[in-house]
């Protein structure tokens, strides 16, 4: 199973069963061709439905759903210490700190080094994976100028010092770097991406 964030919308490419998505939010539709998977990526992108689920084939609709998009890849970390986890306030949302993996870069350095870059920290350490997240956004290039971008996220749960300084890094927009506690991750649920809440959920049921 896939599942796809564009803002508030969700799409869900899953075996042809999936009851457990089969709800009055969702928009259900058993796919068979390409023709039929760039219909519903229109909808998605339009944001008309806040679940869509494609059901079928998903060794066949996933590749289909990829190629209507540019495919990059980036990677992050979830930074704990003893004060708690690590986020970054960005263009008026809590976020955590990734970025794209360069050429030749693994995703483990990718994910060491944007945190690190974004955050101030000096040192962090990785302690383990977490699940990874597919989003998509539009970007802008001079050749295209409203491009749809399908970004694969790396995660990884990182240790820490609280004891360092957090420099956000303004050149990416960065406006704080703040610690929260696992009593206070409401407060970065409340204003955040969709696609981060199943991480933010998963870090509760790690401490719980």
């Amino acid at each position: 199973m896939y599942e796809v964030f564009f803002y508030a919308s969700r799409l869900v490419i899953a075996g042809k069963e999936a009851k457990d998505l089969l709800n009055k939010e969702a928009v259900v539709h058993f796919v068979e061709s390409l023709t039929e998977v760039k219909f519903l990526v229109r909808e998605f992108l339009a944001g008309k439905f806040r679940l869509i689920v494609l059901l079928g084939e998903v060794d066949k609709i996933w590749p289909w759903f990829q190629s209507c998009f540019q495919v990059i890849k980036a990677a992050g970390g979830i930074v704990r210490s003893d004060s708690g986890y690590l986020f970054i306030y960005r263009r008026g949302r809590w976020d955590l700190p990734k970025g794209k993996i360069e050429e030749g870069e693994s995703a483990k350095s990718a994910a060491v080094r944007e945190v690190c870059e974004e955050t101030g920290l000096k040192y962090v350490k990785i302690s383990g994976d977490f699940p990874s997240t597919w989003h998509v956004y539009y970007n802008s290039f001079k050749q295209n100028p409203m491009t749809a971008m399908l970004k694969k996220t790396y995660w990884f749960l990182m240790e820490s010092s609280d004891k360092q300084i957090l420099i956000p890094e303004s050149g990416e927009d960065i406006e704080l770097v703040k610690w929260f506690n696992r009593e206070d991750l409401g407060i970065v649920e409340q204003n955040t991406f969709a696609n981060l809440l199943p991480l933010i959920s998963k870090l509760k049921q790690i401490d719980g």
